[in-house]
């Protein structure tokens, strides 16, 4: 009988630090989700080392990068909600992280096929990330929008989070700027995804 009436007491501690445990977990990972990546030194104009075609007659805009961070995914889901809304406002590239002895499987990744189908999107490896150093990305999901004479209007992500799908004020610029409103428009936002240059470049079948 004593035992049965001290097993909720040994129980007690078991479960608050099981629930301990369970908010701490919750925890780090809304410190990740929520963690922004590192911008490098961006121009207020296209770059012009760059060897990216520039489109004069519509807005320009590039995003950068790796085809092994799982956080590009959302970022790839929000630019097909922008090319959908706005097909003829913009010129996109997408611009994948390619090492020099990368060979053709890093082209047959799962998120360089989902960026090559959106409508309009040209999409092209980046050997060495020697762009995205132009441009001044240093993480993946950077975007770069530009007027039609070459003058940045955003830059950042346009997610709300790593991995992070929907609405975000990223994204509610970005098409704020296509669509003429007026108004203040976001200019920066930051960037939720892995580093383009930091991460492994061993070929491993072209998973993302």
């Amino acid at each position: 009988m004593l035992r049965n009436k001290m097993a909720p007491i040994l129980l007690f501690p078991a479960a608050v630090v099981w629930g301990m445990a369970v908010m701490m977990g919750l925890g780090i990972v809304h410190s990740y989700e929520s963690r922004p990546g590192t911008s490098g030194r961006v121009q207020s104009e296209w770059p012009g080392e760059s060897r990216i075609p520039f489109n004069s007659a519509c807005r320009n805009l590039v995003l950068f990068a790796h085809p092994r961070c799982p956080c590009t995914r959302a970022s790839i889901e929000a630019l097909s909600r922008i090319i959908e809304r706005c097909p003829s406002l913009v010129s996109a590239q997408v611009l994948f992280f390619q090492p020099a002895e990368g060979k053709d499987e890093w082209r047959s990744n799962e998120l360089w096929r989902q960026a090559a189908a959106i409508p309009g999107v040209r999409v092209q490896g980046d050997r060495d990330g020697i762009e995205a150093g132009r441009f001044g990305a240093e993480t993946s999901g950077t975007v770069f929008l530009y007027d039609r004479e070459g003058r940045l209007l955003f830059t950042g992500g346009i997610t709300g989070g790593r991995g992070q799908y929907g609405n975000n004020a990223g994204l509610e610029a970005v098409l704020a700027y296509l669509s003429g409103e007026t108004g203040t428009r976001l200019q920066r936002h930051p960037v939720f995804g892995c580093s383009i240059l930091d991460m492994p470049t061993e070929t491993d079948g072209g998973r993302g």
